[in-house]
């Protein structure tokens, strides 16, 4: 029998995916690793050339070695990250992602948290991370879209969660996707 579970929560900067999935650890009461408490301290308030090419492939892959730390040790793991880029980037990314989940015994489920590219832009200004800030120039978003791949989906299987909604209702959607998975 499976008792532990594996979620993504994916999405963009700035896509209410970080407030999602704490939010749903908190319902759930999951172990939650999220990628800015990895990267940060490596690269502070840097999202360029350097920290994408030396630190945010690396970010990712300690995200899936504490991922099988804690689902070895039983829990349900809940990672926030913007996987859907660096999948495409790395192409050995997804499937570690399976690896990991099948090794441990566990379930997986992704959740994809999405909204439109305007209300992504407006987010970003609004929480005013000094990182952000290189977006807001016509060249600095066009730049941020082709990196961060916007319009393509996810190629793991993945529930969308409508971003656009309230956080209330963005958790009340992912309980019932969850449910319905597991």
């Amino acid at each position: 029998m499976i008792n532990r579970y594996l979620i993504l929560v994916c999405g963009r900067p700035g896509s209410g995916k970080s407030t999602l999935a704490k939010n749903i650890a908190k319902e759930l009461r999951t172990v939650l690793i999220d990628k800015d408490c990895i990267d940060e301290p490596f690269s502070p308030d840097d999202r360029g050339p350097f920290y994408q090419e030396n630190i945010e492939p690396k970010a990712y892959h300690a995200l899936l070695n504490l991922a099988a730390i804690n689902l070895e040790l039983g829990q349900t793991v809940l990672l926030d990250a913007p996987w859907t880029h660096q999948m495409f980037r790395q192409e050995e990314l997804a499937p570690r992602v399976l690896e990991v989940a099948k090794k441990a015994g566990a379930k997986l489920m992704v959740l994809d948290v999405n909204v439109s590219e305007e209300t992504l832009r407006q987010r970003l200004m609004k929480r005013g991370l000094k990182r952000d800030s290189e977006k807001f120039s016509k060249e600095g978003w066009e730049a941020f879209a082709k990196r961060m791949q916007l319009g393509r989906k996810n190629p793991l299987p993945h529930f969308v969660i409508d971003g656009e909604r309230s956080p209330e209702e963005c958790l009340q959607q992912a309980i019932t996707a969850l449910q319905m998975k597991f």
